[in-house]
């Protein structure tokens, strides 16, 4: 990568728990699927949602990914 990204977005926070505090230091905003298990206090943005389907992460990633599509369509 040549620079930093604008947003990580996290699946399964409790396991990415490094992902989650280097986000934090370096200032990269994140937008977590928020299962029961998850801190809510560690993401700027949140999912409620089932992190351990698959159909679930694979729903809210492709509506993630189509608006991300969108708004780079629009520029």
């Amino acid at each position: 990568m040549k620079s930093l990204p604008d947003v990580v977005i996290l699946v399964g926070q409790p396991r990415e728990l490094i992902a989650v505090k280097e986000c934090i230091k370096l200032g990269i905003k994140t937008i977590t699927i928020l299962d029961t298990n998850c801190d809510p206090t560690l993401t700027d943005f949140f999912i409620p949602g089932n992190d351990d389907s698959i159909r679930s992460v694979e729903l809210i990633l492709n509506e993630l990914t189509a608006a991300i599509v969108k708004g780079q369509n629009t520029k």
